[in-house]
């Protein structure tokens, strides 16, 4: 029988040593996945903005609203992506099981929101708290347990203020710099809206030439 570790436990040295991950931090692989994805048309625009505004506004309530924060945050940014339409489908408190490679050692837990299509996971969402840092090695945990490792795995952590992506290939996890609210939403908009089973083959090439 196999010893179960909670995601929540999980540390990024563990990961590092059990599966040999190597994180590669930098803007350069999400600048230049961008230059090749289309660009938000002028309403994609418009609703990204009021979505700012309206977070803008709710985030002088403090952080311990963060919970609200992110779901602000996030409903228009799946909206504009596409994710509220078949094929996909959000679901919420999705377990996530993740067997260590040659050992007897399971890691689990429940993913808070991930958009799926079919089988296929398209992006892992999780709500981090001021620092984002911290809830790092869990959601790696979490792409890990992705039925299908011949695409890249996505993950993107938020508060509501402040936005990371991640892309798991093979052993590279590529982390993004930490996107704010600003000028940066346009961003982890686009990024929703490209990130899906349907990437072109440049995206994949992208991060193995990142590797």
């Amino acid at each position: 029988m196999s010893q179960v570790v909670h995601t929540d436990d999980v540390t990024w040295a563990l990961l590092e040593a059990l599966f040999g991950l190597e994180m590669v931090e930098g803007d350069r692989i999400f600048s230049d996945m961008a230059q090749e994805l289309p660009p938000l048309g002028a309403i994609e625009r418009d609703s990204v903005d009021q979505a700012r505004r309206e977070i803008e506004y709710f985030s002088q309530f403090g952080l311990e609203a963060s919970g609200a924060l992110v779901l602000l945050a996030l409903s228009p940014l799946l909206k504009l992506a596409g994710y509220y339409s078949a094929p996909y489908e959000v679901q919420t408190q999705k377990i996530a099981s993740t067997m260590v490679p040659e050992g007897n050692l399971e890691f689990r837990g429940l993913i808070p929101i991930q958009v799926c299509r079919g089988e296929e996971w398209v992006v892992t969402i999780a709500a981090g708290g001021e620092e984002l840092s911290a809830s790092l090695p869990q959601m790696i945990t979490w792409m890990l347990a992705r039925p299908d490792h011949s695409q890249p795995g996505w993950g993107l952590l938020t508060n509501g203020l402040t936005f990371q992506v991640l892309s798991l290939e093979g052993q590279t996890v590529n982390l993004s710099p930490l996107w704010q609210l600003g000028e940066d939403l346009p961003k982890v908009a686009q990024l929703l809206k490209g990130i899906s089973p349907f990437q072109p083959p440049q995206y994949s090439e992208l991060l193995v030439g990142a590797a």
